[in-house]
């Protein structure tokens, strides 16, 4: 029986630009097989999630849409929080948006004004991505309210960011193993043994 050895196997030799415009996001970049966010224009590589933070994202959605009004929870749906002459796209491991209408908005992404709801479950490689800087990226965009989900250590830990009126900032709840949730209005409860593979 012969096999072919990692080495044998040919891959593209893709280059990837250095930066980029929505117009070529869309056309190029987020059209990949691999996973990639657009930061203040730069595309970067965004690592490949573990089995219990993408099973923790698919329960979170699924207990999100359980009770869902006119809106719909999904996984690994770009984001775009800045446009301009250095966008920022990003990929939340959970995204819930308004139904859409329409096709005349961007079929491979949401808008930040579409979007009620984002989670990200921390992994080792994005700690400090997912408690500072998409923090604030998200707060900046106007998205009404951020879960993050963390796994690393038992028993888990739950903590949401809520927009408040006056400065636009997030007020974090205090962490803990359970959390509830208002979208439009519902209020939905979550609770870390909830999201356990």
């Amino acid at each position: 029986m012969s096999t072919v050895a990692d080495a044998d196997v040919e891959t593209p030799s893709v280059t990837m630009p250095t930066f980029v415009d929505l117009r070529a996001w869309d056309a190029v970049v987020s059209r990949r097989g691999d996973s990639y966010e657009l930061v203040e224009g730069v595309p970067t590589m965004a690592p490949g999630e573990s089995f219990i933070n993408r099973g923790a994202a698919t329960l979170l959605a699924g207990l999100l849409n359980a009770d869902r009004g006119d809106w719909v929870a999904v996984t690994d749906m770009d984001v775009t929080l800045r446009d301009g002459p250095a966008p920022t796209v990003r990929r939340p491991d959970v995204v819930v948006a308004r139904r859409r209408r329409g096709e005349s908005l961007p079929p491979a992404r949401l808008l930040a004004d579409e979007v009620l709801f984002v989670a990200e479950v921390v992994s080792p490689s994005s700690v400090e991505r997912d408690l500072v800087t998409k923090r604030r990226e998200y707060s900046e965009a106007g998205i009404p309210a951020y879960l993050v989900v963390d796994l690393r250590a038992e028993p888990g830990a739950l903590t949401l960011y809520e927009q408040v009126e006056a400065d636009g900032g997030y007020v974090a709840s205090p962490s803990g193993s359970t959390v509830t949730v208002i979208v439009a209005g519902r209020r939905i409860d979550i609770a870390v043994d909830d999201l356990l593979t």
